[in-house]
């Protein structure tokens, strides 16, 4: 029976077993650590060392159904299920794998009871998804003005930087909940006062409620409009005044 020993192996196993499940796992996959076979790479005296920059190796392969595939496994343990002799091996994130070795075909956990194959297309798809994913978090993080796009002369490659203050990036944040959260329901609260027919049974509970709750917002956004005209180096100092008092309080 087998028992997953990680996360990516419980999602691997619920992704056999549910389909909904499997977008979860290719995610985890990316940034999960892998083990494949490096046959004759030297190790260091304790067993393990790290690999120099440029340094060749060999990554173990097998032939099955017409195409070579690498053996790769979610843990080292899971390697003794594949090998009965020890065996050299290159721990590393999956993504920078697929990375290293493009266009290749991996095996996940071989003669294991929880296998996979990753044929090269379905990796550059998960690649793929992965970076449409990021790009629509970048492009967001440019809506809300905390990163922008800059150039590097002689790179046709899209770079971006991020905001240096983060107490500046705080106020950007607070603003933009602000704008996109607060100022419409204060604004929908409005209306319903102002839409409230009176003459309507509940009618005065309807708009006691309504007014405690746009009295509300109105005190929020009172505070947020106060502490937006305060200098970076006082809304420091206020909030670690909040600190000091609630560890007193405490």
């Amino acid at each position: 029976m087998f028992k997953p020993i990680n996360r990516v192996e419980r999602l691997m196993q619920a992704a056999a077993a549910d389909p909904k499940q499997i977008p979860g796992f290719y995610a985890a996959l990316l940034e999960a650590e892998l083990f494949v076979l490096t046959p004759e790479t030297e190790v260091g005296p304790e067993g393990r060392r790290s690999l120099k920059a440029n340094e060749p190796f060999n990554i173990a392969t097998v032939e099955f159904n017409g195409r070579r595939w690498h053996p790769a496994f979610t843990a080292k343990e899971r390697i003794s299920t594949y090998l009965t002799e020890p065996e050299t091996c290159l721990g590393a994130k999956a993504r920078d794998l697929f990375a290293l070795l493009p266009k290749s075909n991996f095996w996940l956990n071989p003669r294991s009871e929880c296998q996979k194959p990753l044929p090269a297309e379905e990796i550059a798809e998960t690649l793929s998804v992965a970076r449409s994913n990021v790009s629509t978090s970048i492009r967001e993080l440019e809506t809300w003005g905390i990163v922008r796009a800059v150039h590097v002369l002689g790179d046709r490659r899209e770079h971006y930087e991020s905001m240096k203050d983060v107490w500046e990036m705080f106020r950007l944040v607070i603003e933009q909940r602000k704008r996109r959260e607060i100022d419409p329901t204060r604004e929908m609260l409005r209306r319903s006062l102002a839409e409230l027919d009176l003459k309507e049974p509940g009618a005065d509970y309807t708009r006691e409620r309504l007014e405690a709750m746009a009295g509300f917002f109105e005190a929020v956004t009172e505070l947020h409009d106060q502490m937006k005209r305060l200098p970076t180096g006082t809304v420091r100092k206020l909030l670690r005044m909040g600190t000091k008092m609630r560890k007193k309080a405490g």
